[in-house]
């Protein structure tokens, strides 16, 4: 594993939280890929096999923790470690609850 870049996969709608992170110096020491939606992050999720996978928690076409339960019902993402990010205060009593 020495020298290999730390896989992130950001599932954000917008970009915002990927534009911030490729602005960051350090972006570079991680391959970075996204997606925009629910299917396309469990899509990418197998394919790209992240170590790390952001979601934000309103995505089109498939909920956010929608997505997490997918992932943990397959053997090849279900160890994948998940941040679930969301930009309303109105859905953080959603997440508590998961």
């Amino acid at each position: 594993m020495a020298g290999e870049k730390r896989r992130i996969l950001i599932t954000d709608p917008s970009s915002t939280i990927a534009e911030s992170i490729l602005q960051d110096e350090k972006s570079n020491e991680f391959e970075i890929q996204t997606a925009h939606n629910g299917p396309d992050c469990l899509k990418k999720a197998k394919e790209f096999s992240p170590h790390l996978i952001l979601i934000e928690l309103m995505l089109p076409l498939m909920h956010g923790i929608e997505v997490l339960t997918s992932l943990r019902e397959h053997e090849e993402t279900k160890s994948i470690c998940v941040i679930i990010t969301s930009r309303s205060e109105e859905h953080t009593s959603e997440l508590q609850s998961h």
